[in-house]
């Protein structure tokens, strides 16, 4: 039953587009394929698709582009955050090595904490 509707359907669609003619004469009666009509139609169908699929193709390297522009931007930008982190670390090691000469003023104090250590 199922099959007998769909083929129903289908036929109807046919008819329904122009593919299929019927005629009713005194003698006949006939149902025409219109060959032409379903060549020409088909035919578009594809190239509509053909165009759908190529407009597709485009919007979707341009959303490539678009991304693979942006991933760099923010991989520039991460890396130069690295470089500036990277240099302040430098920096801060270099002053934990070597730190900054004592000026007289540091001197003074340190003399004056000797003396209040050594004077019980």
């Amino acid at each position: 039953m199922k099959t007998f509707i769909i083929s129903a359907l289908a036929v109807a669609a046919l008819f329904a587009v122009g593919w299929l003619t019927f005629a009713d004469s005194e003698e006949r009666a006939s149902i025409s394929i219109d060959k032409q009509e379903v060549k020409e139609d088909t035919d578009q169908a594809v190239e509509s698709t053909k165009e759908a699929f190529d407009a597709a193709k485009e919007e979707t390297e341009k959303a490539v582009d678009t991304a693979k522009a942006k991933t760099k931007e923010l991989v520039d930008e991460a890396g130069e955050a690295l470089n500036e982190a990277k240099e302040e670390t430098k920096e801060t090691v270099d002053d934990l090595i070597e730190p900054e000469p004592s000026t007289d003023d540091d001197s003074e104090l340190k003399q004056e904490a000797e003396t209040e250590t050594s004077n019980p």
